[in-house]
C-alpha cells in the first residue's frame, strides 16, 4: 500500500513538473513569524514581516524585508528588528524552476530591557543568498534557499525551506522554516501577486 501511494504521488510530481507555470517575482508578503534563540529558551520573539519582490528584466530582480519581532519573560523584554534590501539575478533552469542569487544591505537591531538595566545594540553589514524557487504544480510553489549574513564582524548562516499554495493567480498562502547558526524561525505567510 505504501510502495503504490508513493509511486502515486511520484509519478503526479513528475508530471506535473513539466507545467508551464513558473514562478512569479513580482509579489508582495505579509507573515507571521515566530523566533526561537538558541540559550534563551523562556523567550520567543515573534512578530511580522513584510517582503517584496519586482522583476526588473528577464534576469534580474529587487526584493527588501522588514522584520519587528518582542516577548518578555519575567520582566524582561526582548525587541528585535532586521531589515534588508538586495538585488538579485535569476536563472530559469526549466518552464517551472528558476534558480537565483541575491546580494543585499542588512540591518538588525537588538534590545533588552529588565528592571536593571536597558540595552541596545544595532549593527549594518551585507548578505548573500542562493537558492531555487520550484512550481511543482499549477498551485503548489516549493522553495529552498542557503543565506550568510555578515553584521558588524558577526556571520551568521542560515537554510530555509517553504511552501505556497496559490488560491488564485494573485494570491498565495504559504508557511516557512528557517534554521540557522543560533536560532529556528517559522512563519505564516500571506501573499498577492501583481
Amino acid at each position: 500500500m505504501k510502495s503504490t501511494l508513493l509511486a502515486s504521488l511520484m509519478g503526479l510530481l513528475s508530471v506535473n513538473a513539466v507545467a508551464a507555470v513558473s514562478p512569479t517575482w513580482n509579489y508582495a508578503q505579509l507573515g507571521y513569524i515566530q523566533t526561537d534563540i538558541d540559550g534563551l529558551s523562556e523567550l520567543d520573539p515573534n512578530g511580522l514581516m513584510v517582503f517584496g519582490s519586482y522583476e526588473l528584466s528577464e534576469h534580474f530582480f529587487i526584493a527588501g524585508s522588514f522584520a519587528s519581532l518582542s516577548d518578555d519573560y519575567q520582566s524582561v523584554e526582548i525587541d528585535l528588528e532586521q531589515g534588508n534590501a538586495g538585488l538579485g539575478y535569476k536563472y530559469s533552469m526549466t518552464q517551472s524552476t528558476d534558480w537565483f542569487v541575491a546580494l543585499s544591505y542588512e540591518y538588525a537591531s537588538a534590545e533588552v530591557d529588565t528592571p536593571f538595566f536597558d540595552n541596545k545594540e544595532d549593527g549594518h553589514g551585507v548578505g548573500i543568498m542562493t537558492g531555487v524557487r520550484s512550481m511543482v504544480l499549477d498551485q503548489l510553489e516549493l522553495k529552498g534557499a542557503l543565506r550568510h549574513v555578515h553584521i558588524e564582524g558577526e556571520g551568521q548562516s542560515s537554510l530555509g525551506l517553504g511552501v505556497d499554495y496559490l488560491v488564485s493567480p494573485f494570491a498565495a498562502i504559504g508557511v516557512n522554516y528557517d534554521v540557522g547558526s543560533d536560532a529556528k524561525t517559522f512563519g505564516f505567510n500571506l501573499r498577492y501577486n501583481f
